[in-house]
């Protein structure tokens, strides 16, 4: 099993092999889908929420949100869905 964080050396899970993986980071997120393409399965939990109040402030944290919840989750799957494995019944 592989545990994709920022921080690897900050990670101490038994039976987990840490991958540093910034999902905003395309080199990452390359490096990591390469030493872990034997995975089987992808749970991409990524999240943050940074945004302004609706009405108010600066839209920066709104884009850095939508950098790791949406485009990071994307590039991530992207990334990992060519050595998935694949059934006939769901094809991509």
């Amino acid at each position: 099993m592989y545990a994709g964080v920022r921080c690897p050396e900050d990670f101490d899970e038994p039976g987990a092999e840490a991958v540093r993986l910034d999902v905003t980071d395309p080199d990452q997120i390359a490096a990591a889908a390469t030493t872990a393409s034997d995975a089987t399965v992808v749970i991409n939990n990524a999240g943050i929420q940074a945004g302004p109040p609706l009405l108010e402030g600066s839209l920066g944290g709104a884009r850095k949100e939508l950098g790791v919840n949406y485009l990071g989750t994307w590039a991530v799957s992207r990334a990992f869905a060519p050595s998935l494995p694949r059934t006939a019944a769901e094809p991509w």
